[in-house]
């Protein structure tokens, strides 16, 4: 059944994608790089996230490389966690992977 529910939301998020044409441009600039660094605190949580982001052809590529790092201290309890992804975009085709250790 979840299988199935999976199925239909790609067909849907497909069925909403546009096409891009070979002469397409996402962006007026060719190529960039940039990287950005948030820190944000609540109560017992500090989230350090950097984004690196690759564009290059004028968007027909591009990558988003994510690091998320959140300490955690509660009740005396201090934990350390850490997620990575990664979003590549060529052309019409977009993926994205959770990286874990």
């Amino acid at each position: 059944m979840r299988l199935g529910k999976i199925s239909i939301l790609l067909v849907i998020l497909l069925a909403g994608t546009p096409t891009y044409s070979q002469d397409m441009k996402r962006y007026e600039f060719e190529s960039a790089y940039a990287e950005k660094t948030s820190t944000t605190n609540s109560t017992g949580v500090e989230v350090t996230k950097t984004e690196k982001i690759y564009i290059a052809e004028f968007g027909k590529k591009e990558a988003h490389y994510i690091s998320e790092k959140r300490n955690i201290s509660l009740m005396g309890n201090n934990q350390v966690k850490e997620s990575k992804s990664v979003s590549i975009i060529e052309g019409e085709c977009h993926c994205v992977a959770r990286l874990m250790k």
